[in-house]
């Protein structure tokens, strides 16, 4: 899974690389297999990445971001790692992490403990050229 940091117009795009991940997930496999591939968070990822919906043609709301959907989101992202792990290991890269917003950069922070000892890596790239920034 590979996901990148993005910034525009000097602002960044909250846990763009989490969702551009799961849509290519999304993409990747037959849409039959993803309630076997996600579980129950697959309804919960779908708030931020709309080719999760269970039906194609369901639109999805964005809601109001708060603290309690952070925390559902967080939760959402490890119960789909740990259930996708299951059927292999899993990398997880998220590049350009010198664009990362406070939001992704706290996901990461609560996947890393959770995550330690299971099939998951996460790997961060940085661009160098930006740190002095």
């Amino acid at each position: 899974m590979v996901g990148a940091c993005l910034e525009f117009g000097g602002r960044v795009v909250p846990f763009a690389p989490f969702v551009e991940a799961f849509r290519t997930l999304a993409r990747s496999v037959e849409p039959a297999r993803l309630p076997a591939l996600l579980g129950t968070s697959r309804h919960e990822l779908a708030r931020f990445v709309p080719e999760l919906a269970l039906h194609s043609a369901a639109v999805v709301e964005r809601p109001e971001f708060d603290r309690n959907l952070q925390a559902r989101l967080f939760e959402a992202v490890l119960a789909s790692l740990e259930r996708l792990r299951l059927a292999s290991p899993v990398v997880v890269i998220v590049e350009d992490i010198q664009w990362a917003d406070d939001d992704t950069r706290d996901l990461i922070g609560f996947l890393h403990p959770h995550l330690r000892s299971s099939r998951v890596l996460i790997a961060l790239s940085v661009g160098t050229a930006e740190l002095a920034r």
